[in-house]
């Protein structure tokens, strides 16, 4: 985190911290590529668009549901479409994923990195909700495709902020901001 420090005695920053950290990504960029982010992120913190402090029921019940983001590498594709938009050609697959137990409800899909921020332009295409097996498997008990995002410039995204080696903060589309831990 360079020159700030985080207040949390978690080791996360704090909100303060993320705002001048928003503040520099605005002015300069974050400076993240796809390496970065290919992780299992676990959400930490929500904070509502305008709001100064996280917004602890809806952290804790996000927390309590194992809400999770994972962002993995996908085999090369060419979009000519968005060739000139896309600073960092790695196609990425996304899952954002609640649980109850052992019953999961997963969106998946695909992201790519857009712009000099960078944004992580996404849109899922898959909706499951299945069964979490003892060895760490997922057994689908239902699936089915979701609409295609449309325009690309209406896709939802994420203007990523900053990132250590183990979290991710990111604003999202609707200006809510999320912190997640890996």
């Amino acid at each position: 985190m360079d020159s700030l420090s985080a207040t949390d005695p978690s080791g996360l920053p704090d909100g303060a911290t993320l705002e001048e950290l928003e503040r520099r990504s605005r002015r300069q960029g974050s400076g993240l590529g796809a390496p970065q982010l290919q992780a299992c992120w676990c959400l930490q913190s929500v904070w509502r668009k305008g709001q100064q402090t996280p917004d602890r029921l809806t952290s804790a019940l996000l927390q309590l549901l194992g809400a999770r983001l994972e962002i993995r590498s996908a085999a090369p594709a060419h979009d000519s479409a968005a060739a000139s938009e896309v600073v960092d050609p790695s196609p990425l697959l996304l899952t954002n994923a609640v649980r109850l137990g052992r019953l999961e409800l997963r969106f998946s899909g695909q992201g790519a990195l857009v712009g000099v921020r960078p944004l992580l332009r996404f849109s899922f295409n898959r909706l499951e909700l299945g069964c979490l097996e003892a060895n760490g498997g997922f057994r689908p008990l239902w699936s089915r495709p979701l609409p295609e995002g449309g325009e690309t410039r209406r896709l939802p995204f994420f203007a990523l902020i900053a990132a250590e080696s183990d979290w991710l903060a990111a604003r999202g589309r609707g200006g809510g901001l999320a912190l997640w831990r890996r």
